[in-house]
């Protein structure tokens, strides 16, 4: 009894004093008379604890995070189990019960825990809570505050659906100049408000540069935006592995996102099980500090920055569709950069609101996906194939595992015998560390090659230069021999020479066709080409010109 008494109030007073007489004004009346009336004086607390409990199952009371909490006016806030005894401990007391049944009080306490415990806080990702009003994203609709709209979280700053922004708009231009990108980040943030009982949200968000190029910006930026105690930063190494993982998935359980300022070298590496798990927010298990076990539904969206990207083991098509990495690469001259810039955004909050609200509405009209980018996925391969010399091998032979252009295409097939023989001179020309062939298959699959067995053993699918050699010869066969010679003349049209394909721009220059296919992968060859349907047409003038630039040699 006296251990309840002497608890400090955790609690505001104003709000613990508020709360106790919503949940007192629900138990006045008739009944509570006739309970103290009660001449037995466990009858009567009995009675007292049956109208407690109906109150607190009709009050705005229940349990998050293991943990519960009530509605202070605006949102739902957190209370200590310590409060929440002192609330039953003066809810006794405001009944005026004889000093005698305090004695049971604890017994009183136990049953409301465990109403507590069945009424679970379930927080809607798509209601916002502004300083001056309740938005709720799916019906495009501002409220008054109400216990009804389900959020833990606020936003520090009011909500203003005629803002558009300007500063943070010239800022994405200089820092991000890639338009689909900038859909990209914008999709991913907007997505934060989407509910992942809803649709499924599998990717975290990695922004890569070297420093100086906006990062931090955008950094504090978004978590002015969604309120820095709606955010949390711990590193991914901290969510998948260590004795603190459980305190730390009840800490960021509810948040709106996990934000780590800088990815570690070896954090991705250590449990790719795990760290698909957390991208996908599955349930997990969680203990607060002090707290029991319980399974955390909540986890929010994953994102970081990083100066360079940790080592990736795990390069299964899981875990690659689950990552997307933005570089950001324009470097900021120190005479041009404004240490205030992320404070001047403040001013723009509403407005770059609106424009995250633009960004989920497109997330969603994509079917809950965000936009395919090429450059995105050039950027992966890259990523992929440092992470791994048979990768670097496929990635720099040109031997890719899709092809995009024409779905239904079939590979060149390659003995796998041919293919690590490859690999292995690839190796020993480049001082590479080679890898035994089991672990050379497994990569391959692992990163979604298709193979298959033949009567003259095990071959893999490959496009890129691969099924660029096999359409040459299919194509020469079938002009029965012209082919080759048709393309490797010039086409003159109005006074201008032209090549038609990669292999008659490799044979008009006297180039390989690994080295063409690396000027145009490359994008060094942009704007000096059209395309006829399906054909490339070049010119063979611009061609030269940027040739000689790049002090390429010919044959």
């Amino acid at each position: 009894m006296l251990g309840i008494q002497i608890h400090r109030l955790y609690m505001e007073k104003g709000k613990y004093r508020k709360l106790l007489n919503e949940v007192f004004g629900l138990m006045k009346g008739e009944k509570l008379d006739a309970a103290l009336q009660e001449s037995k004086s466990a009858a009567r607390v009995d009675a007292v604890q049956d109208l407690m409990r109906a109150a607190i199952i009709r009050s705005s009371i229940c349990k998050f995070n293991g943990t519960p909490y009530y509605f202070s006016g605006r949102i739902y806030e957190e209370m200590a189990w310590d409060d929440f005894g002192n609330l039953i401990y003066d809810l006794m007391r405001k009944c005026k019960m004889p000093n005698g049944d305090y004695s049971r009080v604890e017994g009183v306490l136990k049953v409301c825990k465990r109403v507590v415990a069945g009424k679970a806080l379930k927080p809607d990702n798509a209601i916002v809570v502004f300083n001056n009003c309740v938005f709720d994203m799916s019906a495009r609709r501002a409220h008054p505050f109400n216990s009804r709209w389900v959020q833990t979280t606020c936003v520090p700053y009011d909500y203003k659906p005629e803002e558009h922004v300007f500063l943070w708009r010239m800022f994405l231009d200089e820092v991000l100049p890639d338009k689909n990108m900038q859909k990209v980040l914008q999709e991913f943030l907007g997505s934060i408000f989407v509910d992942r009982r809803v649709a499924k949200m599998e990717t975290m968000l990695v922004l890569r540069g070297s420093g100086s190029n906006g990062k931090s910006v955008v950094f504090e930026t978004i978590m002015g935006i969604l309120g820095r105690e709606n955010v949390s930063n711990f590193g991914i190494g901290a969510l998948i592995t260590g004795n603190e993982r459980k305190k730390n998935i009840a800490f960021i359980n509810g948040k709106r996102l996990n934000y780590c300022s800088e990815i570690q070298a070896l954090e991705f590496g250590k449990d790719s099980d795990t760290l698909k798990s957390l991208i996908s927010g599955e349930p997990t298990e969680a203990r607060p500090i002090y707290g029991d076990n319980f399974t955390a539904y909540n986890i929010p969206l994953l994102m970081a920055n990083a100066n360079q990207m940790p080592y990736l083991k795990d390069w299964s098509y899981g875990m690659r569709r689950r990552i997307c990495i933005i570089p950001f690469e324009v470097e900021i001259p120190k005479a041009r950069q404004k240490k205030e810039l992320s404070r001047d955004l403040e001013a723009e909050y509403p407005a770059i609101f609106n424009w995250i609200l633009e960004g989920r509405d497109r997330f969603i009209a994509n079917g809950y996906k965000l936009t395919d980018s090429k450059e995105l996925e050039n950027v992966m391969d890259e990523y992929q194939s440092e992470s791994s010399t048979v990768m670097k091998f496929m990635y720099q032979m040109n031997y890719l595992c899709r092809y995009e252009e024409i779905a239904d295409i079939e590979p060149k097939w390659m003995s796998s015998a041919i293919l690590y023989r490859k690999y292995c001179k690839w190796c020993k020309d480049n001082n590479a560390k080679e890898e035994n062939v089991t672990v050379f298959g497994r990569i391959l699959s692992e990163a979604g090659y298709r193979k298959k067995r033949t009567p003259n053993g095990q071959v893999y699918g490959l496009y890129g230069t691969a099924l660029t050699e096999k359409l040459y010869y299919e194509k020469r066969e079938d002009l029965r021999g012209n082919y080759k010679q048709r393309i490797a003349k010039p086409v003159y049209k109005d006074g201008k020479r032209y090549a038609y394909t990669h292999e008659g721009l490799a044979a008009c220059l006297s180039l390989s066709i690994y080295q063409v296919q690396r000027l145009f992968r490359e994008k060094k060859l942009e704007g000096t080409y059209y395309m006829e349907k399906r054909t490339t047409v070049f010119d063979l003038d611009a061609v030269e010109k940027i040739i000689k630039q790049l002090k390429i040699r010919t044959k």
